[in-house]
């Protein structure tokens, strides 16, 4: 199934352990499946501003990231129901969280 994805919400949160640069990208968007859009909520890991596709995110678990993560994806999820995008000119926008 080739799987290709449009991120419509991002926010990116810096992980805690991992090397240096690495971040969780949380994100709404719309996926398609086998050319079927679906809207998506997504976490991926992100390393020197790169998307890794095959890469699960993982949380040290002494460390609150998985809180943050979290945090990001409800707040996300709240502008979603609400219909509030902050730039709909440019849907793309990153918000860093720190």
């Amino acid at each position: 199934m080739s799987k290709i994805y449009y991120p419509e919400k991002v926010r990116m949160v810096p992980a805690t352990g991992h090397a240096p640069g690495t971040e969780y990208k949380v994100s709404y968007g719309t996926e398609y499946w086998d050319d079927r859009p679906h809207k998506v909520y997504k976490v991926q890991m992100v390393y020197d501003g790169q998307v890794s596709g095959r890469r699960s995110p993982s949380y040290l678990a002494d460390t609150d990231d998985y809180i943050k993560v979290n945090e990001a994806m409800n707040e996300i999820i709240e502008e979603v129901k609400n219909g509030i995008f902050k730039d709909d000119d440019n849907p793309r926008t990153l918000i860093r969280l720190e």
